[in-house]
């Protein structure tokens, strides 16, 4: 594990001023490059279809295609995403920012919902990129759960060649530990507002009225992932889903290179998970643990670059120094 000295500004002092700044930004400047919509059918008969939209630079596009997963209750314009594909296009790289399956744009076109273990889905985006997006190579980025997907994509999934690398940001490894903690008394605003959020999203998938009873029901995000996440997708309770899903199970199979990003003071996600990492170093992941910085925070000066977007880039550039 490598330790990085990231210093917060004025007045972003703190994890918890470090994560709600996400909130108070605004996206008033627009991205540096055009964009266009993009769909993706996925092939499990359901009909679904994934959305997106791909930002080209201005400039003539070089370096590999970036694939932006959002987390959630997010989509692919929260600030993050917004301020993650900036940073790439003012590089001249191409980025993807996807909304997951019910997220965002694709929530009319979806009848299912995203979750930990959706892997496949993100299998059957990249098997539809055309071959000259991809020309010069893959990286794919994760923000919070939408790293835990990518950490199953890169652990499970049957990955094309394309894909030379990934980073997570603020991404729960052990997704009990981050549960409980999201549902501790400090944390009550926040697993309000998600939990509120959450059951939102999922009574309009609902597969039926008593499930959409159920969804009404549910008090917290533990018991939403036990009665509702986990029998959807076929798993026997939270426990299995959890444990089936979490990052610490997919590390030990992931080859390509691969960089985490995750602040002490995270007040969602515990950072003991990553802590742990350095006892059992894998050659081709890099973890950095910062003192302070938040849950996908990392915030310094107004109008620049979050810092993890600063280091999400060199890690790229070292992967592929030639574009």
């Amino acid at each position: 594990m490598k330790v990085s000295a990231f210093k917060p500004r004025a007045p972003w002092y703190g994890g918890d001023l470090q994560t709600l700044r996400n909130a108070l930004m605004h996206r008033a400047k627009p991205l540096p490059g055009m964009s266009a919509s993009v769909e993706f059918n996925l092939p499990d008969g359901s009909g679904d279809i994934m959305t997106g939209a791909l930002d080209t630079p201005h400039k003539r596009a070089s370096g590999p295609l970036i694939i932006l997963l959002h987390g959630l209750t997010g989509c692919n314009t929260s600030v993050y995403m917004w301020e993650a594909s900036r940073a790439h296009l003012n590089r001249g790289r191409q980025v993807l920012r996807l909304n997951l399956r019910g997220a965002g744009s694709s929530a009319k076109t979806c009848s299912k919902f995203y979750y930990a273990g959706s892997y496949r889905d993100i299998e059957s985006v990249l098997n539809q990129l055309d071959p000259p997006l991809v020309q010069n190579g893959v990286f794919i980025v994760g923000f919070s759960l939408g790293g835990s997907i990518l950490l199953n994509v890169l652990a499970r999934a049957n990955l094309p060649s394309s894909v030379v690398g990934a980073a997570c940001v603020s991404t729960p490894l052990d997704l009990m530990q981050a549960t409980k903690r999201m549902m501790e008394p400090r944390n009550r605003f926040y697993h309000k507002r998600i939990l509120t959020d959450m059951k939102r999203e999922l009574h309009v998938k609902a597969q039926d009225r008593a499930e959409a009873a159920l969804i009404r029901e549910v008090k917290s995000l533990l018991e939403l992932d036990d009665r509702i996440t986990a029998p959807r997708h076929g798993y026997s309770g939270v426990e299995d889903f959890y444990q089936s899903t979490s990052g610490l199970e997919c590390l030990p199979n992931i080859k390509h290179p691969l960089l985490l990003i995750h602040a002490a003071d995270d007040p969602w996600i515990p950072a003991k998970p990553y802590m742990n990492l350095s006892s059992k170093p894998e050659s081709n992941i890099t973890s950095i643990v910062t003192t302070t910085g938040g849950h996908v925070g990392f915030h310094v000066h107004r109008g620049q670059e979050t810092w993890h977007n600063v280091r999400i880039a060199g890690f790229v550039k070292k992967l592929t120094p030639s574009q």
